[in-house]
């Protein structure tokens, strides 16, 4: 179950990634 929560967490963080990535680019 704790894995479930780290891949929510990089799911959610993913498209968060690309944003920052995209406004530092």
């Amino acid at each position: 179950m704790s894995h479930q929560v780290k891949a929510l967490e990089a799911w959610l963080g993913a498209p968060l990634f690309v944003r920052h990535a995209q406004g530092l680019h």
